[in-house]
C-alpha cells in the first residue's frame, strides 16, 4: 500500500508538471500505472492542485481508480455547475472535475474524478448525460454536435500539415481545445481571463517596484554625488591654508619681517 500526502494549493506546478510526475510525488506503486486511463493522462499537464473538502484526511492511491481519480482531478477542467453526487459532497475533493481529451472521455464516459474515485463512475450525472449525447447521430436536427472536432472536420487535415511544418505544439493545443465542448470552452474562457488578470496584477506590482527602486537609486547616486564635491571642496581649503601658514618658506611672512628689522639697524 501506498500513501501519498496530499497536493494542495500550496504546491508549486513546477514540482509536477505532467501527470507522470503527480503519481511520483503520490508514491503511486508501478504496477498500479498499467491502466489505459493512468498511461492516457500521466503526459497531460497539471492544472490545479488536489484540494480535499477535509484537509486532514490521508489519501491512498494504492488501486488503478483512485491514481486515475487524481490524474483526473489535476489535468482535467472545472464543471461549474457540478455533478449530482459532487453537489453532495461525494468524494473526496472540493472541485468537479472531468477529462478533456476524446480518448480520456471515451475511458472515463464522461464521469467526474470525486465519482471516479469510489468506483462509482457509471451514477455520475455527467457519465449519463455524455452517453446520452454520444447516441445521438451528427447533424440530427435539435441536437448539436458534442464538440468543436466534429464540428470542423478539417481541423484533423490541418493539425497533420501544422505537424509537417514542424509546429506539433501549436497543433496539439488547437485540438485539445476543438474536442471541448461549448460549456467547457466558456469555463475555459473563464480560466484564462482570470489567468491574465493575475497576470496584469503580477505585472504593475513589478512595474511599482521597478519604479520605487529607480527612485531610491536616484537619490544614492545624488548622495554621492554631494558626498564627492564636499570631499573635493575640503581638499582644496586643507591645500590652500597649508599654504598661507606654512613657517620658514619663500615669501612668507616671517621672512619679510626680518629683513624689515636688519634694514632698521642699518
Amino acid at each position: 500500500m501506498s500513501v501519498g500526502p496530499p497536493v494542495g494549493l500550496g504546491t508549486p506546478l513546477s514540482v509536477c508538471e505532467t501527470g507522470r510526475d503527480l503519481l511520483d510525488r503520490l508514491a503511486v506503486d508501478q504496477r498500479v500505472r498499467g491502466g489505459r486511463l493512468i498511461s492516457i493522462l500521466s503526459y497531460s499537464p497539471i492544472r490545479r492542485g488536489l484540494v480535499q473538502r477535509k484537509r486532514d484526511k490521508i489519501l491512498t492511491y494504492h488501486v488503478g481508480h483512485r491514481a486515475a481519480a487524481a490524474l483526473i482531478q489535476a489535468t482535467g477542467i472545472s464543471r461549474r455547475p457540478p455533478c449530482t453526487r459532487c453537489t453532495r459532497a461525494n468524494g473526496p475533493w472540493e472541485q468537479c472535475v472531468v477529462v478533456q481529451t476524446n480518448e480520456a472521455l471515451q475511458a472515463t464516459k464522461g464521469a467526474c474524478a470525486n465519482c471516479h474515485w469510489n468506483n462509482q463512475g457509471g451514477e455520475c450525472s455527467f457519465r449519463t448525460s455524455h452517453s446520452g449525447r454520444a447516441a445521438v447521430p451528427l447533424g440530427s436536427l435539435g441536437h448539436p454536435p458534442t464538440s468543436l472536432m466534429e464540428t470542423f472536420s478539417a481541423v484533423h487535415r490541418w493539425e497533420e500539415q501544422m505537424v509537417e511544418f514542424g509546429m506539433p505544439g501549436v497543433a496539439a493545443r488547437v485540438k485539445t481545445h476543438a474536442r471541448m465542448t461549448a460549456p467547457e470552452l466558456v469555463i475555459r474562457h473563464a480560466e484564462i481571463r482570470e489567468e491574465l488578470n493575475m497576470a496584469q496584477a503580477a505585472l504593475q506590482h513589478l512595474l511599482e517596484v521597478l519604479q520605487h527602486l529607480g527612485s531610491e537609486m536616484s537619490e544614492v547616486t545624488m548622495l554621492l554625488s554631494l558626498g564627492r564635491v564636499f570631499d573635493s571642496s575640503r581638499e582644496a581649503a586643507t591645500a590652500s591654508s597649508a599654504d598661507v601658514v606654512s613657517p620658514g618658506a619663500p615669501g612668507s611672512l616671517g621672512s619679510s619681517a626680518t629683513d624689515t628689522d636688519d634694514h632698521e639697524r642699518r
